[in-house]
């Protein structure tokens, strides 16, 4: 029987403050409660999937101490963000005390995943809420999927503001053409022909939305692994496949105890995780 990684999940609604743009992919202050970003050597995304774990791509993870950032909208801005009158809350950072990356993750980028234990569980509210994750069941195939992220623009700098855009799902023979590297199942080839993800969208979810138990929620179908250097539109990209790792997330989830305890007697804060073993 299906059942949800987090009952909360995949629930965001409108910014009645803040009306949607029509030409551009500016997002609300409501709509990506799931968003993180991952701080460390580099800029990356990655999404809240559990009130203590944060899934980004595994070469977004580095040794030393990495934060993650939750309730973020505008980067650099300290300030609560305020629209007629109405604000959000300031973004807030925790620590990772726990860094879990997939042990078949190699240069090519294969099984690029990986999970970032907070140092705290985090509250929800309607700026931090998980994405959801499907569990025991093949998720319904998705012809396009919504990316999000901090990246760079066109003007080579990165996003100050939360930015989406809509790429659409491509045979994966369409990537094997393009890459000197290894694409198979366990990846995702997308591509738009008006935007793309660039240097810093690392990371972050691939979601599309579908009825689950009555109810609309955002499921996460991949997350942002490499792409054409030049991050132009249509040229297309790698993503890892969630639904792919399911089994590799649950295992992980399943033994957060005992890596705890690995954890206090080793003081390493670093694993790789394949199967059952370490």
């Amino acid at each position: 029987m299906s059942r949800l990684l987090d009952e909360n999940c995949g629930i965001s609604k409108e910014d009645p403050y803040d009306p949607r743009i029509t030409v551009g992919n500016r997002t609300n202050i409501y709509e990506n409660p799931w968003m993180v970003l991952v701080s460390s050597s580099k800029m990356c995304g990655g999404s809240l999937i559990t009130r203590q774990l944060v899934l980004t791509a595994a070469h977004c993870v580095f040794p030393e101490k990495m934060y993650v950032r939750l309730g973020n909208y505008e980067t650099v801005n300290p300030e609560p963000y305020c629209v007629n009158n109405h604000c959000i809350p300031r973004f807030y950072n925790i620590s990772v005390d726990l860094k879990i990356v997939h042990e078949k993750y190699n240069e090519c980028l294969q099984n690029d995943i990986a999970l970032l234990r907070m140092s705290e569980a985090v509250e929800y509210s309607d700026y931090v809420r998980p994405i959801c994750i499907l569990v025991d069941e093949q998720m319904p195939s998705a012809q396009n999927y919504t990316v999000t992220g901090w990246g760079k623009t066109e003007s080579g700098k990165f996003s100050r503001i939360l930015l989406n855009a809509t790429l659409y799902n491509l045979d994966i023979s369409k990537c094997k053409e393009k890459y000197e590297k290894p694409v198979d199942r366990s990846q995702i080839c997308a591509a738009s022909h008006i935007s793309n993800t660039c240097r810093g969208d690392s990371g972050g979810p691939l979601s599309s939305k579908f009825c689950y138990d009555n109810k609309l929620l955002t499921f996460q179908y991949g997350l942002v692994s490499y792409g054409a250097e030049s991050c132009e539109a249509y040229n297309a990209g790698v993503n890892t496949n969630v639904s792919y790792h399911t089994e590799w997330i649950l295992r992980a989830v399943q033994n957060m105890d005992y890596f705890s305890i690995w954890a206090a007697k080793t003081g390493q804060d670093f694993l790789r995780l394949c199967g059952n073993s370490i």
